[in-house]
């Protein structure tokens, strides 16, 4: 019997797939606990991927699915601390490439002598899993210092954010960096902003990108009278060697009282993006705590302001700019007050905005939502980037169980791939009040996860309350190469 060339490139093309099929079954059975399909693909098996390309001829998703990977805890969790906080591991998490970093606010050092002083904790990655590298604390640990509140990591820098610390003035803040040098994590420098105020906040947000960082200080009050009570600023610090020293000190061309200009802020090379949740409005300053984000650039060593950004529907208390991240010539923005559709039903649903650059103007590309929202999700309380991925936190999802949403491009708009959950999902455990993204690479904290033991998210012989997690994922993708896409198999 002779076959035909069409009959033998179906059958080849039905092999391969179920050669990729198997490959993925195998790695989920190794690393998952719990599937998250696309909305389309509700469970991966043969059947179904024949299906998807039986019914839409060309229409085969490249990212069929993200599984969970790895389910992180701190080394030294315990069932509770002197002073009744839980450490609240996932408090801040940022990854760069195969390794991650967590800080955990309210840690009370390694022999519980420091209360709330705060601890961050540095995992890698090896043959997919995760381990524990080091466990970072401030070498002038004192009481309620909240070490961890904010993290960055770049290669083989980190920083960490510590704004409650006063050795200079009350609560005045203070920016750690760490480099690693043979997998050995050594504290190099404390920074300090030029001019420390009372509770200015100095370090509760912090980014880093090669030899720059940023370090926001929302509740700062104006650079030369004082007089703009928690306008906020952020500080820019350039590495040479060993040292670290203050390049720019910005803050908005619009300067008010209680902007919280700095509340969190991102670099990607020379552009810095920085939220100012509390801002009024450029033009009327009539839209209370609407939300701005400010768009910074540098020329030599010199930062000017490029750009402001507001939401296309700015409303009141939208807290536009509580989140901030960027990648390139692409910025997100969380506003996770955002009451969600026209007539404004879904309050506090949020909301996160994506902007692209075109010259030295940055314009809105689309509003992103995710496809089951309700009230109080808080959708976009957190965001991060990277290159073609988007993932946006909603720690209030289901009840404050929370949850992570990942989006990629199409074309000119962004469209949902996967809707993240803990394998474990609780009540008050806040999964996505951070998140982080790298490469295939994603991660999402719930700091007030409840377990007491690590590697096992369903053993709670004790009670650890608020001890914190995080759960890093992988994408799974499945990639056909040139013409593969317009072939249509027919049973």
């Amino acid at each position: 019997m002779q076959i035909s060339r069409e009959h033998r490139m179906v059958t080849r093309i039905q092999i391969l797939l179920l050669t990729l099929f198997l490959a993925c079954h195998i790695t989920f059975n190794s690393h998952a606990n719990n599937l998250k399909t696309k909305d389309d693909f509700t469970a991966v098996n043969w059947q179904d991927i024949y299906t998807q390309m039986n019914v839409n001829h060309k229409s085969i998703p490249q990212t069929i699915a993200v599984f969970e990977q790895n389910y992180l805890k701190a080394s030294n969790v315990d069932s509770g601390d002197r002073d009744g906080n839980g450490d609240e591991f996932g408090t801040s998490i940022a990854i760069d490439g195969d390794t991650l970093v967590v800080g955990a606010k309210f840690e009370d050092g390694n022999n519980d002598d420091t209360l709330s002083s705060g601890a961050a904790y540095v995992f890698v990655k090896s043959n997919n899993i995760w381990v524990e590298q080091a466990y970072l604390t401030a070498s002038n640990a004192i009481n309620d210092s909240q070490f961890g509140i904010a993290v960055g990591i770049s290669g083989n820098t980190i920083v960490v954010g510590s704004h409650k610390e006063d050795t200079t003035a009350t609560d005045s803040g203070a920016v750690y960096v760490f480099t690693r040098s043979s997998n050995i994590w050594t504290e190099q420098t404390i920074l300090k902003a030029s001019n420390p105020g009372l509770n200015d906040n100095f370090g509760s947000s912090v980014d880093i990108d090669g030899d720059t960082i940023v370090a926001g200080a929302y509740l700062e009050d104006g650079a030369d009278d004082g007089n703009e009570d928690d306008a906020g600023a952020a500080y820019v610090f350039v590495g040479s060697g060993n040292s670290w020293t203050q390049q720019e000190y910005l803050q908005a061309d619009n300067l008010e009282n209680g902007d919280n200009f700095g509340v969190s802020v991102s670099i990607s090379n020379d552009t810095i993006v920085v939220g100012a949740n509390s801002e009024n409005g450029d033009d009327s300053g009539l839209q209370d705590d609407s939300g701005a984000a400010y768009v910074f650039t540098r020329a030599v060593t010199s930062w000017t302001q490029q750009d402001y950004l507001s939401a296309s529907n700015a409303q009141d208390k939208d807290n536009f700019g509580i989140s901030v991240a960027i990648s390139a010539d692409t910025i997100v923005v969380g506003a996770h007050l955002e009451d969600g559709l026209d007539n404004g039903s879904q309050d506090s649903s949020g909301a996160a905005y994506v902007f692209t650059r075109s010259g030295n103007f940055w314009n809105e590309q689309v509003k992103l939502k995710s496809d089951n929202t309700t009230a109080s999700d808080l959708f976009g309380n957190s965001v991060a980037i990277d290159g073609d991925n988007i993932i946006v936190g909603a720690p209030n999802e289901g009840g404050d169980e929370g949850a992570a949403y990942l989006f990629t491009p199409d074309q000119n708009t962004w469209i949902q791939q996967s809707h993240l959950k803990a394998s474990n999902s609780d009540a008050m455990d806040l999964f996505g009040l951070d998140v982080a993204i790298s490469g295939n690479n994603l991660a999402s904290s719930a700091p007030g996860e409840d377990s007491a033991f690590i590697n096992n998210p369903n053993d709670n012989t004790f009670d650890a309350i608020g001890a914190g997690a995080v759960y890093v994922y992988s994408s799974l993708e499945i990639l056909f190469s040139n013409g593969f896409e317009s072939i249509v198999i027919s049973q």
